[in-house]
């Protein structure tokens, strides 16, 4: 049970840091293609606020599943949420 237990904290944790890469990924690119077409540069600020959002949306489903129980997932959750 402990390695079943081990095994669904890795894979939450796995699916956190593959949630904010792809998040990261896609707000870069966003600004990126707002600055080519629309010369409209936003503050860090605001790219990080809306990375910190879309996280928030992605993970929240997560947080309420009962398998994360493990810390080290409820940290990472408690970090973005």
């Amino acid at each position: 049970m402990t390695v079943h237990g081990a095994s669904t904290s890795d894979t939450n944790i796995l699916l956190i840091v593959k949630f904010i890469f792809q998040a990261v990924i896609y707000m870069v690119w966003r600004e990126r293609n707002s600055r080519l077409h629309t010369s409209l540069c936003r503050p860090p600020q605001a790219i990080v606020q809306d990375i910190k959002q879309t996280l928030r949306l992605r993970l929240d489903p997560l947080s309420r599943d009962k398998r994360t129980t493990n810390s080290l997932s409820l940290i990472f959750l408690g970090f973005w949420l």
